[in-house]
């Protein structure tokens, strides 16, 4: 049996003889430490939302990590008798304090992100009680030791590189590309309850679970309590994930369909083109013929009946996206069918359009363009005035 012999033994002094480092004082603010190894959990959704550089952001959080540290310690080494929950909770709350300072995002999201690491920390602090009690049966859940810290590492550390591909591409994603708010105002609430429920059922009293079969029970219910919720949990997200990726694709679908139509109609106004190149000569006869003979009213007849000929419309270019162009030609269609003037400017700087997707940029341009178009559609029903502004 292993047993963790903590010293309480004085490491220096200050000048009135009281001790500057204790051992006994280091491990109980590693026990409030041990979230440094949440902060990759809560980041790695949200790497594309930092207000500063990644290099400045891992500096920010060394540094604002060693001073709540140092406060930490010396809050237990003035304070021995102070609860140690309300510090816990306290250097919680400053972290995401500062979590969401960092983070440039929905609130609802942001504290989704920070509850799924608190419940992957609630039960690595199961876990490292568990091992505790097996290799340390006189301790207490209340007495930290560093095999505690020990197996809590462990365990965050697998966490962090068994779910970095879940969190950094599936619910990253689900970030930048899910924009309801009422399901995060919603969905943070689940990792938040699970972690209470967590911490509710730690074993404050070894002994309770000592007894016959009850540790090895214990251990297989809170292992299957959390694999089921993991389950969930990103059956939840990739449900999510599914739903927008069709939705996506419906888009997508539609802007094939709307360039699919700009297609045809170019290669009709080429063969046009083609047809008329073919009679110019013709008409150019025809008409240096009847004014030469001086019948200007025959000539401007002629005129008039060879323009009527001509296609209604013609491919127009708005910007070079196909994309794009596609999409405010098919709009342009439409409100001519519709009686709706449509008058489109559009200025895309270079700079910006590089960092934004062709099929984002038209997913947000054509919902903007159908609620415009649906909204004229609606007052030229009533007899007013029919006019597309973009």
């Amino acid at each position: 049996m292993i047993q963790w012999v903590l010293s309480a033994n004085e490491l220096g002094t200050n000048a009135h003889g009281g001790s500057i480092l204790r051992w006994d004082v280091l491990i109980d603010t590693l026990g409030m430490m041990w979230v440094v190894m949440l902060i990759p959990i809560c980041f790695y959704p949200v790497m594309d939302f930092l207000r500063h550089s990644l290099r400045s952001t891992v500096i920010r959080i060394i540094a604002a990590m060693a001073a709540m540290f140092a406060a930490t310690y010396f809050i237990f080494l003035l304070m021995p008798d102070c609860n140690e929950d309300l510090v816990f909770y306290g250097d919680t709350a400053v972290c995401l304090g500062l979590y969401i300072y960092e983070v440039k995002l929905d609130i609802w999201k942001k504290l989704f992100a920070f509850a799924t690491a608190c419940y992957c920390g609630a039960y690595a602090t199961l876990m490292g009680l568990c091992a505790d009690m097996k290799w340390n049966p006189q301790g207490s859940a209340e007495a930290y030791s560093l095999l505690i810290f020990a197996a809590q590492a462990v365990i965050l550390i697998a966490i962090n590189i068994i779910f970095y591909h879940p969190l950094r591409r599936r619910i990253g994603w689900l970030f930048i590309n899910h924009r309801d708010t009422s399901v995060w105002r919603i969905a943070w609430i689940l990792p938040a309850v699970l972690t209470a429920m967590d911490m509710y059922v730690v074993p404050l009293d070894y002994s309770n679970l000592l007894q016959g079969r009850v540790l090895e029970l214990y251990v297989l219910l809170i292992n299957g309590v959390s694999l089921t919720t993991f389950i969930l949990f990103f059956s939840f997200c990739e449900l999510l994930y599914t739903n927008l990726s069709r939705g996506r694709m419906r888009e997508e679908r539609n802007l094939l369909s709307m360039q699919s139509s700009q297609y045809e109609n170019l290669l009709n106004s080429l063969k046009e083109t083609s047809r008329v190149r073919h009679d110019f000569q013709h008409h150019l006869a025809v008409l240096s013929n009847l004014i030469g003979t001086k019948k200007f009213e025959e000539a401007e007849q002629y005129m008039k009946d060879y323009l009527d000929t001509q296609p209604a419309h013609m491919i127009t270019r708005y910007v070079e996206s196909p994309s794009i162009n596609a999409l405010l030609s098919y709009t342009a269609d439409s409100c001519r069918e519709a009686g709706i003037h449509a008058d489109f400017r559009l200025n895309v700087p270079d700079a910006e359009y590089d960092r934004v997707e062709d099929m984002d940029l038209c997913i947000i341009l054509g919902n903007l363009l159908k609620n415009a178009y649906q909204s004229c559609e609606k007052i030229v029903k009533l007899g007013g005035v029919r006019w597309l502004l973009c």
